[in-house]
């Protein structure tokens, strides 16, 4: 009850202190020089959906270093419904629906909640490695002695705990502190390659997905992208991490007021930190409800 508690008072504080800044740069805009573009925000939708399609052959790729996969039409339709779970607090319903989704499937329990661990293991730790290059952005370098120390130290720490030696046992602790079964076994350093590249892929299509939602309301030269993808890592994995927050809801929003203020204003930032929360919270329940349909489909 506690606990409960402490994550809504500091969920509430997040939302007001976000929430203000949203509204205070709200007013500070001239909406008769806003030139709002639907086509790039329709391309940002397809690119939400390529993200989540990119994420279930990652799941495949990793899946398969354990067990025969179901179809690839099971694992899409599974990617597109267990998003909905980080909206429920506590940051685990994900994992326990796709447990009870590919269990179904005739998947093993014990290998799907191990695979759904590494997979958020490798998905924060590459996030952290593409969100890197933002403490040698100029806007964060002339504040930051030593930038390209720790640039480098958090790239070599991350790619460091994607070696097996480093991620079984990180993963196995994970699994301790979840109540799960540990590893059968740990994969060999080239069974990670694929699911790692498919995590950049995935991080670089929801940077990309920003970047387009800006462009929806402001004209960002594509120079900037590799700012929105980094940007688009670290909001994500903060709020990932920040386990009070359904969603990361304020939190990610937070991240990306500071990083994409500095990038194309303080006005464009807010708009941009809105639609795409906006745009993304539609594409997954859009998306989990075609998954319902397609699983539905499977029985029949």
């Amino acid at each position: 009850m506690l606990k409960r508690l402490v994550r809504l008072s500091l969920l509430a504080v997040v939302l007001y202190f976000v929430g203000a800044a949203v509204v205070r740069r709200f007013a500070a805009i001239d909406w008769r020089d806003i030139q709002f573009s639907p086509g790039q925000l329709a391309l940002a939708a397809m690119t939400l959906t390529a993200m989540t399609l990119s994420s279930a052959v990652g799941l495949r790729s990793l899946l398969g270093a354990f067990c025969k996969c179901p179809p690839m039409r099971i694992l899409i339709a599974a990617n597109w419904l267990v998003p909905l779970g980080k909206y429920i607090p506590g940051k685990v319903a994900s994992i326990a629906g796709m447990i009870w989704l590919l269990r179904n499937r005739g998947v093993s329990g014990t290998v799907v909640g191990s695979v759904a661990i590494i997979r958020q293991v490798l998905g924060v730790t590459v996030a952290l490695i593409l969100a890197g290059p933002l403490l040698i952005w100029p806007p964060v370098r002339s504040q930051l002695p030593l930038a390209w120390l720790w640039c480098g130290l958090l790239i070599a720490g991350g790619l460091a705990v994607l070696h097996p030696k480093v991620l079984g046992p990180v993963t196995g602790w994970l699994l301790r502190r979840v109540g799960r079964p540990p590893l059968a076994r740990v994969p060999r350093l080239r069974e990670y390659i694929a699911p790692m590249l498919w995590a950049v892929l995935t991080w670089t299509l929801f940077g990309a997905s920003i970047w387009l939602a800006a462009r929806a309301v402001a004209p960002v030269p594509v120079t900037l992208l590799p700012v929105f993808v980094s940007a688009g890592a670290l909001a994500a994995v903060v709020g990932f991490l920040a386990v009070f927050a359904p969603a990361g809801l304020g939190v990610r929003e937070a991240v990306l007021l500071i990083v994409l203020g500095q990038a194309i204003g303080p006005e464009p930032a807010a708009l941009t930190a809105v639609l795409s929360r906006l745009l993304m919270t539609l594409v997954e329940i859009a998306l989990a409800g075609l998954g319902a349909l397609l699983l539905r489909s499977q029985r029949n």
